[in-house]
């Protein structure tokens, strides 16, 4: 119950620092709803897939321990969406092109955020059939 506590404020903190960031660069660029400088653009598209794929994932870990299952593997769980979830967001941030570096780390953080809803959900089934 405690690491579910410590992942949803480790997530509060990266939330804030989203926000601020956004914001930060609306002020920066004088924009207002829609974003058109790409560094905007970005840091938008970052703040808005954290707020899209984080609910989710935290239902799906705490149904894993409500499911009682092993506090090791939702240990691990937690351990898989927080570092995707951080991959995701530095290569949204810094990834300019599809071929570029950096867009590796946006694969790399959505598949781990894929296969943290895959190994819940799995979980989820088997335990509670």
């Amino acid at each position: 119950m405690y690491m579910i506590s410590l992942v949803t404020a480790l997530f509060a903190v990266i939330f804030t620092f989203l926000s601020l960031n956004t914001i930060r660069l609306r002020q920066k660029y004088k924009e207002g709803y829609i974003p058109t400088q790409p560094e905007l653009i970005r840091a938008h598209r970052a703040h808005a897939n954290f707020s899209e794929y984080v609910p989710l994932s935290l239902l799906l870990l705490w149904a894993v321990v409500l499911c009682k299952g092993p506090l090791w593997l939702c240990a691990l769980i937690a351990v898989i969406l927080v570092v995707g979830r951080l991959c995701h967001i530095y290569g949204l941030l810094k990834s300019e092109a599809q071929d570029s570096p950096s867009f590796r780390w946006r694969k790399c953080g959505m598949m781990l955020t894929f296969f943290q809803f895959d190994i819940s959900e799995f979980i989820c089934f088997f335990i509670s059939v």
